[in-house]
């Protein structure tokens, strides 16, 4: 996983763009339209030598950077104020001087975030930038996932230090994971040789950063890097998508750039798919003994081996013969898991289409592959009806349970149970019965059925014969 993404399920890419409503509305002067029009203000409130604390828009926050020297400075001031500050259409003071860097790129990062936001730039205003000197170390932040073992084994020559950070996609209260996620990372970074810089924050309590997260890690990874300046010239931000994939997104290639300043932010890796990277760190010892990419994890595991992320990277390792010696997915891969997988979106789709080719120009694994045809044809339909929650409740109580009615058999004995699923959170056992009539509920006429809906009605219907 990069570095900081986010803990809960991003909204998608016409979800995301279409949110226009700021959330940042704490007590203020408001518009008729509900939107804040008093300035959006970020203050140095105290730092020392382990941490440096801001005060944004009356909500304290810290960064705390263990054995390294925190440096606080306007660059690291306006990624915390910027999206939220364009969101809610609110001009933005800073007590602390920006640099020469960080003030020249303001303007592409509001044109870039402000198309994305369908927002109006917004006036910054401060201290007169001033030049800064730079670190004259490298490091890369390192979550322990594909994207971060990628970029830290690719950069290793270049690289002085590993940066972790407890607050962005593990909780900062939850101790218990976030130690074994640090000494996970420890140990990595001791295999790798490199210093481990352990980061603890606690920036999404920041409202409009922390439930913004999809848009906003980035900007937050790089309030990070900017706090690192004393020692840091550059910091690079694993990637998560290719390319190919991109779509607005807090972490993307036209933007972390953008938040250089005294520190020079990189972002790296997106010219390599998953399976790129995957095939890349499939014979590192040190990847195989400290892979993390869960971020559900449900029952408390380090990798859970059930949500859609581990399922994903499991089948990547299976497909590249390594997923025995891959020791943090400690349970097997469920093929039913994978048949009945939910496919949320395009880069999910494109991940299972691109392992499914690899396995049939192969000719090896049938089993997965049949179960990966199968996810191509439910996933979507899957998470159509997911997102028809209301539609299918409303469908329950006037649905016919006439022996003729191929929905009969499945909801003879459940219809409570349906009801049920429709309404229980993602890590709830689904029963198979469950399932198909959740399919066939979804089995609107032409014109009712929901974009990206793949299962005709005759195929629906078989599923519960």
């Amino acid at each position: 996983m990069a570095a900081g993404a986010p803990t809960e399920r991003p909204l998608s890419p016409s979800q995301e763009v279409s949110r226009r409503t700021p959330i940042c509305n704490p007590v203020g002067m408001t518009t008729g339209a509900g939107q804040r029009t008093d300035a959006l203000r970020v203050a140095l409130e105290d730092e020392t030598n382990t941490r440096v604390t801001y005060l944004v828009d009356s909500t304290k926050v810290f960064i705390e950077t263990g054995g390294c020297v925190p440096a606080n400075g306007g660059d690291a001031e306006l990624a915390l104020a910027l999206i939220p500050a364009l969101r809610g259409g609110r001009p933005v003071e800073l007590d602390l001087p920006r640099s020469a860097t960080g003030a020249a790129n303001l303007p592409s990062l509001q044109a870039i975030f402000g198309s994305w936001l369908d927002a109006t730039p917004v006036e910054v205003s401060g201290p007169a930038s001033e030049s800064t000197s730079r670190g004259t170390q490298v490091a890369s932040f390192f979550s322990g996932g594909v994207d971060s073992f990628y970029t830290a084994l690719r950069h290793a020559p270049e690289l002085d230090a590993l940066i972790f950070v407890h607050g962005f996609d593990i909780p900062i209260d939850d101790q218990a994971l976030g130690s074994e996620a640090i000494m996970h990372a420890r140990m990595a970074a001791n295999a790798l040789g490199k210093e481990l810089i352990e980061v603890r924050t606690d920036l999404r309590k920041y409202l409009p950063l922390g439930e913004d997260w999809g848009f906003t890690h980035g900007a937050a990874m790089a309030a990070v890097a900017q706090s690192l300046r004393a020692r840091f010239g550059k910091v690079y931000i694993p990637s998560t998508y290719t390319y190919k994939d991109m779509f607005p997104w807090g972490s993307h290639p036209m933007t972390d750039p953008l938040w250089s300043g005294a520190v020079e932010v990189v972002h790296d890796g997106a010219d390599a798919t998953r399976m790129d990277k995957l095939a890349h760190l499939a014979d590192q010892q040190v990847a195989a003994d400290h892979l993390r990419v869960c971020w559900e994890n449900r029952g408390g595991r380090f990798n859970c081996c059930e949500c859609e992320k581990c399922t994903r990277t499991m089948i990547a390792l299976r497909v590249l013969g390594v997923l025995d010696d891959f020791k943090t997915f400690d349970r097997p891969l469920d093929l039913n898991r994978v048949r009945f997988g939910v496919l949320r979106d395009t880069a999910q789709t494109t991940f299972t289409r691109q392992v499914l080719r690899q396995i049939e120009a192969a000719g090896t694994d049938p089993d997965l592959a049949k179960a990966l045809r199968w996810r191509l044809r439910v996933g979507p339909a899957r998470h159509a009806i997911s997102t028809q929650r209301g539609r299918v409740l409303a469908k329950l109580p006037t649905r016919s349970t006439g022996d003729k009615d191929p929905l009969a058999a499945a909801l003879k004995d459940a219809p409570a149970g349906l009801r049920e699923m429709a309404l229980l959170p993602r890590s709830e056992p689904m029963p198979q019965r469950v399932q198909h009539a959740l399919f066939v509920l979804g089995s609107w006429s032409i014109e009712e059925r929901p974009a990206g809906f793949e299962l005709t009605r005759e195929r629906v219907a078989a599923l519960v014969r």
